[in-house]
């Protein structure tokens, strides 16, 4: 049979048939992605030693650990969901999330505080968050006190334009040492992504320290809950087909 003319030539054009169906989806399976890089690795963790000392963040003493990170949640869930892969650019583009982003880690070994900190691919400070123990003595502020000192920090700290934002979310925890942690979540308003995406911010006061800002997109749940059914029917098949790629 592998000696016959036609066994090859049939071969020959299922293969130029793979290959042209390959080079037509491929921009749809695999989309490329257009990202302004403005900071590297060393020059993330350069910018995150120069705000800690600017906001002395702990621990005094610290090692660094960075990562070039992707909210691939989000990216599923606009591609599939909020508008497709051209309103997954847009939001690239935007400024108003940013699924692509450098993590920079402060740290000291069996120490409980620590501060992450985020930066946009631009080189932009875009959050942080400060673990602080639950032992460490801190202030019972008032819910209204705290709230108003969040704000105050998140404008004029880091630029945040909160006229643009609701509140929609608040909790106060009461910790071990008799300090109240505060969380405030707010919503923007507009744009939406797609009819249940929406862009939120999250604001803490552990006491009376400003030790959190992340900016977030809400997935809705039940797109979680199909994304996961999906992933394991995906899971599901490639399991198939290495079976049959064994057996063949």
């Amino acid at each position: 049979m592998f000696r016959r003319p036609g066994f090859w030539f049939v071969i020959l054009l299922a293969t130029a048939a793979c290959v042209a169906f390959s080079v037509a989806n491929f921009p749809r399976a695999v989309p490329v992605v257009t990202l302004e890089f403005e900071m590297d690795r060393e020059a993330a963790l350069r910018a995150a030693r120069d705000l800690d000392k600017r906001f002395r963040w702990g621990p005094e003493e610290f090692r660094q650990a960075a990562s070039f990170d992707l909210d691939s949640r989000v990216q599923s869930f606009v591609e599939l969901e909020g508008g497709g892969k051209e309103a997954f650019s847009r939001m690239l583009s935007d400024g108003l999330y940013w699924p692509y982003h450098w993590t920079v880690r402060n740290f000291a070994e069996f120490e409980t505080n620590e501060t992450s900190v985020r930066f946009s691919p631009s080189g932009q400070p875009i959050g942080f968050v400060e673990t602080i123990a639950e032992e460490d003595e801190g202030p019972a502020l008032e819910s209204s006190i705290a709230r108003t000192l969040a704000e105050r920090v998140a404008i004029r700290d880091w630029a945040v334009d909160l006229e643009q934002y609701s509140l929609v979310e608040q909790a106060d925890e009461v910790r071990p040492s008799g300090r109240i942690d505060h969380t405030f979540v707010y919503e923007r308003r507009e744009p939406t992504i797609g009819s249940e995406g929406r862009y939120r911010l999250r604001l803490v006061m552990s006491g009376d320290r400003f030790t959190d800002l992340t900016h977030f997109v809400k997935v809705p749940e039940s797109f979680s809950r199909r994304y996961e059914e999906m992933r394991s029917a995906n899971d599901g098949i490639a399991a198939g087909a290495g079976i049959a790629a064994a057996v063949l």
